[in-house]
């Protein structure tokens, strides 16, 4: 996946469009300060592609985006192809994606988005052969993963590539498979304790007999005992309701004196408020000479801030021509100079192509030959493919005919043991008598259907022989010519990135001599300072008049800090006038609220006693009444006895209806029990296969020499052919002679002999990291089906010291032919200058802004 083009809008610190243009850049750094949108702009590459970014739902929507939603458009090649995504969210909406290929012609767009979104998403995927989960891990070079890998013990290296490889999975297939074992051992012993129980039952038949005609003598007995309780019980609760009703007089009583009580309480209150307010207003009125004297003060000052107003704003306004006037001049320079660098940049740039475009020229016509004498002997590779499949399909079809035949073989040898150990019983087949005659003739009829499918297996098994010989035959020509379409494709890549090498130069190259021209114009005005000649005269005027003027700024901030001193003078003068008003209509509520409070005291001490009486009442009644609670606790007692006499006999018919059950689940439960107990056998298999020891383990020692490969080809290039690595999957225990312990060691060859990793440090140990790195990230994509063409690395520049940094930059320098396009993000700035492009993420008011310096 090759990236052509990317816009953004609204999407987290992207309020307004930003677009990106990929053309003309094959290493650059992505630069901005810490913040500025480096990161939302690669989180938004792979929101278009999967879906999929450091969040999924609103919160990617920018807090000022437009129409409250978020768009990504992102366009790329692809083996060939040309492809465009479109992505938005619209808040409180579902997401809309769609999904084209640029047409033959192209000059239009042809889609291929589905019905829906989450198939839209599969169909991306299939496309890049590569899913979310790869494509970062392939490339995005991300912070900490190389030093995560390499920097762990030789043990847990070998847990993390697990991971890395997605190994992972077959945990949790046995972690499933071990959830489906417990479920079948715990329905196995379910059923087993179903067995159980019921020969238990069945050992108690006479006991349970017995005991159910005690059952019924003993409910007898306890329903004529509940009778006689619940008629003591209704005589005592009539006795109860009368009781109810002078406790509820009782209550209203003492209700209405406590209302009373409350609104005694209120009145007071409010009375002491009013009395306390009545003494604030006549403390105020005893300062109203201070009072009056601040505010004819403050009337005084702000006579004279309003003198200096006026000339205050003629001021002002000088002061900010004067302000736009020399910001105007510089703008303008800094302009001039800025062109001046772009252009003289260029001009190094240009002189540094030249030599390059005699090295394409060259490797464009060696790949071209190559191209020309590889493409003739992989014409027929598609073919013997097709083959090879067909070869494979018809053995799988014949893999299961013969496992068929071997599945009815047994049935019939099952059919003829049942048949031969029922001989003098009744035909299974016929239902008849089995006498000698019947019982040979069946037998006979049976053996010979056993012969006929061992005959057909047997021509199965040789035609199968004779197909698996062609299969190998033919795999071993379609590898040969794999290995020539593996070097024919190189060749093509090499030859592509010659051929755009030579076209982007030569682009470069036109148009020069005019450029040229402008920049030595640039060189005089800039020497001989020619520009902005109205606006400095146009300053220097302006500086007259502000000196012309005389505003005292110093006497206006004085005036102001006193006016602010007396901000408060006119407030206390608005209060005091206020007070004044309210003391007579104050004076007057306070004595018609205490003649209140009078009344409601006495009301209270009248409610009171109506209270005491009927609580006495209330009293005298109770000590007359039963003790209603040990009537109910008795007729409860009785209800009890009765509902366990009638449950106990409720079992013990129960229990005796369970026996005919009992003898039935022993007939049918004994065959499941069986069934299970060789489910669980097979469910343990399983798990083993699916443990660390067995598919997965398979797989890392598949995957460990092609990692070393990769890893060994990058290495060299940044060694100059002195280091090499090995990895060792297995190692031995120190204690343990005869034990194989699981391991993945590096060992590292170079000019002093063999090493292991933890002894390589600094610059030596960096290139290690990157090419294990490197190496893995290759191989994600591959097995993914997809070629690793762009490489996005953040390694953390800010925590390598110069030589780090240096060293990262020579790495990248290193690789660079082996892909189109790789991004390297940054936010230091001395680090811009060490890669040929650059793409500038600012953060302003409106939201992260990209620009592209070539």
């Amino acid at each position: 996946m090759i990236p052509v083009r990317l816009t953004i809008s609204g999407f987290l610190s992207y309020q307004e469009p930003a677009e990106l243009d990929f053309s003309g850049i094959h290493v650059a750094c992505i630069s901005g300060r810490n913040g500025a949108g480096k990161s939302a702009m690669l989180d938004a590459i792979t929101w278009a592609l999967f879906g999929e970014a450091r969040k999924s739902d609103d919160s990617i929507i920018n807090n000022a985006a437009p129409e409250n939603t978020a768009k990504v458009e992102f366009e790329f090649r692809y083996e060939a192809s040309e492809y465009l995504v479109r992505r938005q969210k619209t808040k409180g909406k579902s997401t809309v994606a769609e999904f084209f290929i640029r047409s033959a012609d192209g000059e239009s767009w042809k889609a291929l988005t589905e019905k829906k979104v989450t198939d839209t998403n599969k169909r991306i995927c299939s496309t890049l052969r590569m899913d979310y989960r790869t494509f970062i891990n392939a490339s995005f070079f991300l912070q900490g993963k190389a030093d995560q890998f390499t920097g762990q013990n030789a043990t847990e290296r070998k847990k993390i590539l697990s991971t890395i490889l997605n190994l992972d999975v077959w945990e949790a297939y046995k972690a499933k498979t071990a959830e489906k074992r417990k479920l079948a051992e715990s329905s196995a012993q379910y059923v087993k304790g179903l067995i159980d129980e019921a020969e238990a039952e069945l050992q108690q038949e006479d006991q349970l007999i017995s005991a159910l005609s005690a059952a019924q003598k003993k409910a007898a007995e306890s329903e004529k005992a509940y009778k006689d309780a619940d008629e003591k019980w209704q005589l005592a609760k009539a006795g109860e309701a009368s009781l109810k009703a002078l406790k509820e007089n009782t209550e209203r009583k003492q209700a209405e004196e406590s209302r009373q009580a409350r609104s005694v309480r209120d009145q007071q209150a409010q009375l002491d408020v009013r009395s306390r307010e009545l003494q604030t207003l006549k403390a105020g009125i005893a300062n109203a000479a201070l009072i009056e004297e601040k505010y004819a003060s403050l009337l005084a000052v702000q006579e004279k801030l309003g003198q200096l107003s006026a000339a205050a704003a003629e001021f002002g306004r000088l002061e900010n021509e004067r302000t736009r006037l020399e910001a105007a001049i510089q703008n303008a320079e800094n302009k001039l100079r800025y062109e001046h660098s772009q252009l003289s940049r260029e001009k190094a740039e240009l002189d540094r192509l030249l030599p390059e475009r005699q090295k394409y020229t060259a490797v464009r016509d060696t790949e071209s030959e190559k191209v020309r004498t590889l493409s003739a002997g992989c014409e027929v590779l598609g073919e013997y493919r097709q083959n090879l499949q067909n070869i494979a399909e018809q053995g799988a079809e014949k893999n299961q005919i013969i496992r068929n035949l071997k599945e009815k073989e047994k049935e019939i040898n099952a059919k003829l043991e049942r048949f031969l150990a029922n001989r003098g019983g009744i035909c299974p087949t016929c239902g008849r008598e089995m006498d000698e005659e019947h019982t040979r003739i069946h037998s006979a009829e049976l053996k010979e259907e056993i012969g006929a499918i061992r005959q057909e297996q047997s021509r199965m098994e040789t035609v199968q022989t004779s197909e698996r010989q062609k299969y190998v035959q033919l795999k071993a020509q379609i590898q040969k010519l794999e290995e020539q379409e593996k070097e024919l494709n190189n060749s093509k890549l090499l030859l592509s990135r010659a051929e755009q090498q030579l076209q982007m130069i030569e682009e470069r190259l036109k148009g020069w001599e005019a450029k040229q021209k402008r920049l030595d114009e640039l060189e005089t005005t800039l020497r001989e300072s020619d520009y902005c000649g109205s606006e400095k005269a146009s300053l220097a005027a302006i500086r007259e008049n502000i000196a012309a003027l005389g505003y005292d700024r110093n006497e206006h901030e004085a005036l102001n800090r006193q006016r602010a001193q007396l901000a408060g003078a006119e407030k206390e003068h608005q209060a005091l006038i206020a007070s004044r008003s309210r003391i007579d209509p104050l004076e007057r509520e306070i004595g018609e609220k205490t003649a209140l409070l009078n009344e409601s005291t006495e009301r209270l001490k009248t409610l009171h006693q109506e209270f005491e009486q009927a609580q006495a009442d209330y009293q005298e009644l109770k000590n007359r009444m039963p003790d209603l609670g040990l009537i109910e606790n008795e007729r409860n007692r009785a209800n009890q006895e009765r509902d366990r006499a009638n449950k106990e006999l409720g079992q013990a018919e129960q229990r005796i209806k369970h026996l005919d059950d009992a003898r039935s689940v022993m007939k049918a439960r004994s065959e499941e029990y069986q069934e299970k107990l060789q489910q669980v056998r097979r469910y343990k298999d399983l798990e083993k296969a699916f443990g660390k020891d067995g598919i997965p383990a398979l797989l890392i020692e598949q995957a460990v020499p092609e990692i070393e490969e990769q890893a060994n080809e990058i290495l060299q290039q940044l060694s100059n052919g002195t280091m090499s690595l090995q990895l060792n999957t297995q190692g031995s225990y120190k204690s343990k002679k005869d034990e194989i312990k699981e391991t993945l060691e590096i060992l590292i060859q170079d000019p002093y002999g063999v090493r292991e990793y933890e002894m390589f440090s600094g610059g030596e140990a960096f290139r290690i990291n990157f090419s294990i790195r490197l190496a893995l990230s290759r191989i994600l994509a591959q097995r993914a089906g997809s070629r690793l063409q762009t490489l996005v690395i953040d390694e953390g520049f800010g925590s390598q010291d110069e030589e780090g940094r240096a060293r990262l930059a020579e790495a990248i320098t290193a690789v660079q032919n082996d892909f189109e396009k790789i991004l390297v993000i940054t936010h230091l700035s001395e680090l811009k200058e060490a890669f040929p492009s650059r793409i500038e993420v600012e953060k302003t008011l409106s939201g992260s802004h990209i620009e592209v310096i070539l």
